[in-house]
């Protein structure tokens, strides 16, 4: 049964236990926290117990309450990650996949490939970085027609991966040729904030990702603008409103790296159940 009024341990039931710590009581957070409201609004609710989404385990009187969820709030509003940054982890997990999962242990598995290791072997960071519009510029240098503007297509993804000898990130690419819910880039509207990483050889995108949009009436109106069912979204615009905080994330193609670790000339042939003319199922 609740509490009753002026029951003094009511709002101690509302917000945990007490458990006894090296002679001491404390106070340990195990059920939705009502106050204070106003600072909590500003965080987000909390998913599992307190201390540890705080990181702390201590008394948790109302004043060391509000310090702790001050100083949670003052994390998650900084500055997210740059992208340079989320590209390094990038690059880390390729090599770290490279060494442990291609050439390492399965030497002999890539043998039966027939698959030269050697530009394998070459994969080592730093990678290089350019901007979308340096790729246009490279591209048009070596005889494409390619514009600002323009999605790279496997042809151009070729041609520029080819002037380097490991993956190549491509960031800030045009706004209107990428998701709607990318992060506008705040020092040039026109692009957005992401990051494509493209394998050598001639293999393309193997990973792709962004900054999300994290804006709420701007995330609205990228919907609209390309026409989409508010419905079908309605979700994905509540998490913005109601505790969303600056965040990014990314995928990778497994088959196409597959590919390009086994030298394969053709996706289909890394995919378990490839389309065929004859076979669309399974």
């Amino acid at each position: 049964m609740g509490g009753q009024r002026g029951d003094p341990h009511r709002d101690e039931r509302a917000l945990g236990r007490r458990e006894r710590t090296n002679g001491r009581q404390e106070l340990v957070r195990t059920g939705p926290i009502h106050q204070p409201q106003e600072r909590l609004s500003a965080v987000g609710q909390p998913d599992g117990p307190l201390p540890t989404v705080l990181g702390l385990r201590a008394p948790l009187d109302e004043a060391s309450l509000d310090e702790a969820v001050d100083e949670t709030a003052g994390r998650r509003r900084r500055p997210p990650e740059q992208v340079g940054e989320i590209a390094d982890r990038r690059r880390a997990a390729v090599r770290q996949d490279i060494e442990r999962g291609q050439l390492r242990e399965p030497e002999t598995e890539l043998a039966e490939l027939e698959r030269d290791t050697t530009p394998l072997e070459r994969v080592a960071p730093p990678f290089p970085r350019i901007s979308y519009t340096a790729a246009i510029e490279k591209l048009r240098a070596l005889g494409t027609e390619v514009t600002w503007g323009d999605d790279l297509g496997g042809d151009a993804e070729t041609l520029l991966a080819r002037q380097f000898d490991r993956p190549v990130c491509v960031f800030n690419y045009p706004r209107e040729v990428k998701a709607f819910y990318m992060k506008q880039n705040p020092d040039d509207p026109r692009t957005v904030l992401n990051n494509d990483c493209l394998a050598p050889e001639g293999y393309g995108e193997i990973i792709g990702g962004s900054q999300r949009e994290d804006d709420h009436d701007l995330l609205l109106s990228r919907i609209r603008q390309h026409d989409l069912p508010l419905e079908a979204f309605q979700w994905y615009l509540d998490v913005r409103k109601y505790g969303t905080f600056p965040h990014s994330g990314f995928g990778m193609g497994l088959e196409r790296f597959v590919a390009w670790m086994c030298g394969v000339p053709h996706l289909r042939e890394v995919i378990p159940y490839p389309r065929m003319l004859y076979r669309i199922y399974p």
